[in-house]
Order: C-alpha cells, then sequence, then structure tokens
C-alpha cells in the first residue's frame, strides 16, 4: 500500500466515525442535528458516509483509485455545503465553523488526489524516511 492508499484509509477511518457519530447521537443534542432530523432521521443521514467510507477502503491497494476519491471529497463538499446552507438559510446559528473545517478536510483530500504514486526499485511503494 502506498501513500494515496494510506491517505484513503485514514479518510475511511474518518468518514465511518462520523458516520457512526451521525448514527448514534441523540437528535436534539445541537441545533443543528434538530433541523437534520427534521428531513431526514440522522441514521439516513449517516449511510452515505459509510458508503464512501466502504469505497476508501475497497480501493486502499487499487492503481484506480479515482472513484474513492472523488467521493471523499464529494462527501465533505456536500456536508460543508449543508452546515454552510443550515447557517445561512436555515438559522441554525454556529455551523459555520464545521463548514470551514469540512472544506478544509475536502481540500486536504483534493491536494493528497494529486499526490504520484512513487516506487522504489523493488516495486514496492516508496515514502521518505521519518527523520
Amino acid at each position: 500500500m502506498g501513500r494515496r492508499g494510506r491517505a484513503l484509509l485514514g479518510f475511511a477511518v474518518l468518514d465511518v466515525v462520523w458516520g457512526v457519530r451521525l448514527s448514534t447521537v441523540d437528535p436534539h443534542a445541537t441545533a443543528f442535528y434538530t433541523w437534520l432530523d427534521v428531513s431526514m432521521p440522522l441514521w439516513v443521514w449517516s449511510l452515505p458516509w459509510f458508503a464512501v467510507s466502504a469505497l476508501c477502503l475497497a480501493q486502499v491497494r487499487s492503481a484506480c483509485d479515482r472513484a474513492a476519491y472523488g467521493a471523499a471529497i464529494g462527501i465533505k463538499v456536500g456536508w460543508a455545503a449543508l452546515c454552510l446552507g443550515a447557517w445561512l438559510l436555515g438559522g441554525v446559528g454556529d455551523t459555520w465553523p464545521q463548514a470551514a473545517i469540512w472544506t478544509a478536510f475536502a481540500w486536504c483530500v483534493w491536494l493528497m488526489a494529486g499526490w504520484p504514486e512513487s516506487f522504489g526499485r523493488k516495486g514496492v511503494a516508496w515514502t521518505p524516511p521519518l527523520p
């Protein structure tokens, strides 16, 4: 597994943790969760997170991992947009920081999606040694 695969593994963990959070949290824990729960139960909101996590895991060792990176970016941009919409249109205070955080995560995924995979002479993925 190279750098790109390890990055996908990290995104899979992040996405499954957020999916678990959404599927287990009390809908009245925050105003944002209450606002979301009006349209769909929170466990339904968690399903796309689990699906993206599964796709990232499935493509950890794949040479063609564009779908996983695209989905990892898309879910985070979508969630950021939802947070921003809740703040601007739904009157839900304090979701703009979440929008900024999820946008930053999406930007990091986008940067990592552009990483070339480096392979050493023996055909194994190479990463620089730790200092």
